[in-house]
């Protein structure tokens, strides 16, 4: 694939009717309607060392290969990269979540960069955050031994003999040449408070301190792996405009949100930064009982994921939304999408309400109220407001996709087609297709102006989504097309009416040119014989500038 420059494409997909369900399809796009949010859709499956981009009728845009399954996300850049973090073996921390590594890709599919931590000490883990500078955020573990966590005022019985996992939160820059620099260092360990040992500068009333971290929060088993394992935060996000990171804690059942305007120096205190506080919590949310401000009724979260500021330009911009997952609920409902609004003041800092924050209860949820959809995933997860209103929710224990519009109706679904990292076949259960989160990526996201889209097959085999249609826009215009194809099945010869006379490229899924044509006005019967069987694309050439036409076929045997 090449640069497109000079234009503006951008595709719209939509069925014939306001919502069309794909015949008995049981994988891939199973449904979708009018008001589904146009762009595509990124995720990487947590079997699959494969990381796709489809559209909303599940035709791949793009693929990117790696050497490993990922740990666990992938996020594209407004120039078209892949940023992906990558699963390494590690013998210590032996977790859901594991990673180690984070790469970038060109639109192409080449490695770029390239960042490696994964010993004995440390482990990237679950999430990055892509700064609008093009560092990165990144969660990573921190072992402590079992005498230093003692030391720090943990008590015995929660400790392990192999110690103490922490969460750090380091920025990074890429470099060329795979190098790298760590410009910016947060760990949670620097912030803790503990009533046990008095003899620890670190001693005070957990209600005192909600800007802290209650060293001896502990909601698990008491197993040796849920002991080691202290905060296991699966999320992390930034805020521009604030200049804070958003990290979210399943095990405390919380999220909790940092000022990154500190030196690290100052983030490893109680002082300094835009918001005076330091490397201290400036607020959290989902479960008050954490910091002794509230009763094990007053909890709201239930192992969290996908906590994230909703981008301004979206509809409940600034709100936090979460993917609840409801486990151990006591009530014992599933999963359910939320909108917190904090309380936040013209400062950019929190208020406390009493001894806890605010606010009481979730501004909007979905998936618990009757006609809602079952979203229920009691790991893994996510969920996104778009820019049409429209929340995409990724359901990731069954590989399901769900956009809803802003009436709570769903307008598309989609059930990831793959069986670990091998195509399923349409009409098959689907199998081993866990995804920890999607993305959907605006047509207008810059991603796509700037690189060519070349739209191809579906993922899955035999597919079924002829009930699709393709149509061009360019600047948000309709473009009148002068050619069109009398039929899309072609055996050994394409019929194609034209009405002005041009040239067309006929082109396969890659971008490979295998015929051009000069037309005339009127109909014409090209012979296509040599053609693999596939699906192909037809592209007019017009003063030497390439606009895509409304219609592709398949070439069959």
């Amino acid at each position: 694939m090449k640069k497109l420059r000079g234009y503006n494409l951008l595709f719209i997909f939509f069925c014939v009717y306001s919502i069309q369900l794909f015949g008995q399809n049981t994988i891939g796009t199973i449904e979708i309607g009018d008001n589904v949010q146009d762009g595509y859709t990124l995720f990487a499956p947590n079997s699959s060392t494969s990381t796709y981009l489809i559209d909303n009728c599940g035709n791949l845009i793009n693929r990117w290969e790696s050497s490993q399954t990922p740990g666990l996300i992938a996020y594209l850049t407004p120039e078209g990269n892949l940023v992906r973090t990558r699963r390494e073996f590690n013998n210590t921390f032996i977790v859901g979540g594991a990673g180690g590594a984070i790469e970038i890709f060109d639109w192409f599919g080449n490695q770029i960069w390239d960042y490696v931590l994964s010993d004995d000490e440390n482990m990237l883990h679950h999430d990055i955050s892509v700064l609008p500078n093009g560092n990165i955020l990144a969660i990573a573990f921190e072992a402590i031994t079992q005498s230093e966590a003692l030391n720090y005022g943990r008590r015995l019985e929660l400790v392990s003999s192999n110690g103490l996992w922490t969460d750090v939160i380091l920025e990074i820059k890429p470099l060329p040449n795979f190098q790298h620099e760590i410009v910016w260092k947060w760990r949670a360990i620097d912030h803790i408070v503990q009533n046990e040992n008095q003899a620890l500068s670190n001693f005070g009333n957990i209600s005192d301190f909600p800007e802290r971290l209650d060293v001896n929060v502990h909601f698990n088993s008491l197993s040796p792996s849920t002991l080691q394992d202290w905060m296991h935060c699966n999320a992390i996000d930034y805020n521009a405009e604030l200049d804070q990171i958003l990290l979210n804690s399943r095990n405390f059942n919380e999220f909790f949100i940092i000022d990154h305007s500190t030196t690290t120096e100052e983030a490893a205190s109680s002082e300094g930064g835009r918001y005076g506080k330091g490397g201290d919590l400036l607020y959290r949310w989902g479960n008050p009982a954490a910091y002794d401000a509230g009763l094990e009724s007053d909890q709201k979260f239930f192992g969290q994921h996908d906590a994230h500021w909703i981008p301004s330009g979206n509809p409940d911009g600034g709100k936090i939304m979460v993917f609840n997952n409801g486990l151990n609920r006591p009530d014992g409902a599933g999963s359910v999408v939320e909108i917190i609004n904090p309380p936040i003041q013209a400062d950019g800092s929190y208020a406390l309400e009493g001894v806890s924050y605010g606010p009481a209860e979730a501004e909007w949820s979905y998936g618990l109220d009757p006609g809602d959809e079952n979203i229920t995933s009691i790991r893994i997860s996510g969920a996104g407001r778009q820019p049409n209103g429209n929340t995409l929710i990724t359901i990731g224990s069954e590989g399901r996709m769900l956009e809803i519009d802003e009436n709570e109706n769903v307008v598309w679904r989609y059930t990831l087609p793959l069986i670990g990292s091998m195509p399923n076949t349409q009409g098959n259960n689907p199998a081993v297709n866990t995804v920890f989160r999607s993305y959907k990526y605006p047509l207008d996201y810059p991603a796509f102006t700037n690189n060519e889209v070349i739209v191809g097959d579906p993922i899955e085999l035999e597919p079924n989504n002829n009930f699709c249609l393709l149509l061009p826009v360019q600047d948000t215009e309709p473009v009148e097309q002068p050619v069109k194809l009398l039929g899309n099945l072609v055996e050994s010869e394409l019929r194609i009416y034209s009405s002005q006379e041009v040239s067309i490229s006929i082109f396969d899924i890659n971008g490979i040119i295998h015929y051009t044509f000069p037309l005339s006005i009127g109909e014409h019967k090209l012979r296509v014989d040599d053609l693999p069987q596939g699906m192909y694309f037809v592209r007019q050439l017009n003063n030497d500038s390439p606009i895509f036409v409304n219609e592709k076929f398949i070439k069959i045997n």
